[in-house]
């Protein structure tokens, strides 16, 4: 009898139809995630039917494209309404099936629109999600509508864990869930385990099976109790470029990752995982277990656990260990790099400066035991940004760490556009609120409220140091009274007022 979700209670899954036989014969009904191209036209209410699946008990997860690899995941901005529309019409005409994920991986460039170009910002994908989300609530309240997974160890468009990071904070208001992926580099299956890292600037990352960790690691405490959905994973990536993801032998990989998951599972406090999903099933590429016996037979021996994902809430004791772990690292190697100055230069050439005086107040606040829990996430990028600024290489510069809210703020209605060709000088402001560190949501809506399309700033940069990307460089905002300089500048706001201040 299948859920009212059409979910299910096991880990185990398969990307494709076509292999859950298996699952079945085991008495382990798991996952069957599906792959739709839908294209945008908000006049195509075209649907499909995956009762086949979900009437046997499966899990069914469908994913939403716009489009595959010739095309973008998800159309450009400007068709994100139509986009969303047509999720609705297509979730509205299918059945047996009430999970649905946006997009995928869309922090690779093979993933983004070409024609004409645009690169998936955190920003962007936050505005589509939602769009999307609110369109197919309207046709299945009870819908769940999941975050598209982002491609681990892919920095075409910078770092992939700060890349997620934004995107669900954009999202923490208005979200049911999201998806991973994570992946193995080798069938030995020892290295489900392994602590080994990438090379810097990314050395903090798992470079193995264990980067779902990375992603998970910086979930937002007042999410981390949603649904976690692992869609995609195989080992391999390290394979040359044209040859098959899986072996045709049981190497016992795929027992080792189910039961590392349910390991991961058993925990308290760790976000619960509801699916691990092989890639793939179907004999498409080279990624397909189809004709692979020996891959099947480890998945078999895997579902002979019987595993299930834990239904309870989770529950963070205490959001501040970790990161008083973290900040006393940062503060032993801010050590180690004082001492190596003074051995250098001279015992007055290391004096304590700014950085040590935000890793000791970090710690202070980390150690108070009455400061809220919704400080958490907020010390918890704090900390992230330190621990980026000294994980740069030597005479690297260091790069602002930056917060892109660009299609997330209110806005009353578009501002004109440009060529950023046209850009020729920078205009500081101040934001003109005594208090400088008011949200810039909160200020886009007060200008909204007084009559403004939107915020009026391209950057603002408030009091604690925080950068915010607010609007496109191609909008013409009305940050002066001068049409002239509005055309052809870019308005950077910092916070405070600075008539009195």
């Amino acid at each position: 009898m299948p859920s009212s979700m059409f979910d299910s209670e096991y880990l185990y899954g398969l990307h494709d139809p076509g292999g859950e036989q298996l699952m079945l014969d085991a008495g382990a009904p798991g996952w069957v995630v599906i792959s739709e191209e839908i294209r945008g036209d908000p006049s195509d209410h075209g649907g499909h039917d995956y009762a086949h699946l979900s009437g046997r008990g499966l899990g069914v997860i469908v994913r939403l494209n716009y489009g595959y690899y010739e095309t973008s995941t998800l159309p450009h901005a400007a068709r994100y309404e139509d986009f969303a529309r047509r999720c609705a019409n297509f979730v509205r005409n299918s059945s047996g099936c009430r999970i649905w994920i946006i997009g995928n991986e869309t922090n690779m460039r093979n993933e983004q629109p070409k024609s004409p170009a645009e690169q998936i910002t955190p920003g962007l994908y936050a505005r589509c999600y939602r769009l999307c989300r609110r369109a197919i609530k309207e046709v299945d309240p009870g819908a769940q509508v999941l975050v598209g997974a982002v491609a681990p160890w892919n920095a075409e468009t910078g770092d992939w864990i700060k890349y997620f990071e934004e995107v669900l904070k954009l999202l923490s208001d208005e979200c049911d869930g999201f998806t991973l992926h994570t992946y193995g580099r080798s069938p030995d299956p020892a290295t489900i385990t392994s602590t080994e890292t990438m090379d810097p600037p990314y050395h903090r990352y798992s470079k193995q099976f264990a980067t779902y960790q990375d992603f998970l690691r910086v979930v937002p405490r007042s999410m981390r109790a949603l649904p976690c959905y692992i869609t995609e994973t195989n080992y391999g990536t390290d394979f040359p470029k044209d040859s098959d993801r899986w072996e045709d032998r049981n190497t016992g990989w795929v027992r080792r990752a189910y039961e590392d998951i349910n390991d991961w599972n058993q925990q308290p406090g760790n976000q619960v995982i509801r699916a691990l999903v092989l890639y793939r099933w179907a004999n498409y590429d080279r990624f397909a277990i189809e004709r692979k016996t020996g891959a099947q037979e480890d998945f078999k021996q895997a579902l002979k656990s019987g595993f299930k994902w834990p239904q309870r809430a989770v529950v963070v004791d205490d959001p501040f260990a970790a990161l008083r772990q973290r900040l006393a690292d940062l503060e032993a190697q801010i050590a180690k790099l004082l001492a190596d100055l003074q051995k250098a230069f001279g015992a007055g050439a290391a004096a304590s400066g700014p950085l040590v005086a935000r890793i000791a107040d970090l710690g202070t606040r980390a150690r108070d035991v009455t400061v809220a829990a919704a400080e958490a996430d907020a010390l918890a990028h704090s900390v992230n940004s330190l621990e980026a600024l000294l994980a740069q290489p030597p005479g690297a510069v260091p790069q602002p760490d930056l917060q892109d809210l660009r299609g997330s703020l209110p806005q009353a209605v578009p501002y004109p556009t440009r060529d950023t060709g046209a850009i020729r000088r920078i205009v500081i402001h101040h934001t003109g609120i005594s208090d400088g560190s008011v949200a810039p949501k909160a200020i886009a809506q007060g200008q909204v409220n007084r009559g403004r399309p939107g915020i009026t700033y391209h950057f603002l940069v408030n009091a604690d140091g925080a950068i915010y990307w607010t609007q496109p460089l191609e909008a013409v905002v009305e940050q002066t009274l001068k049409a002239e300089v509005n055309a052809d500048s870019v308005a950077v706001a910092l916070g405070g007022k600075f008539m009195t201040d």
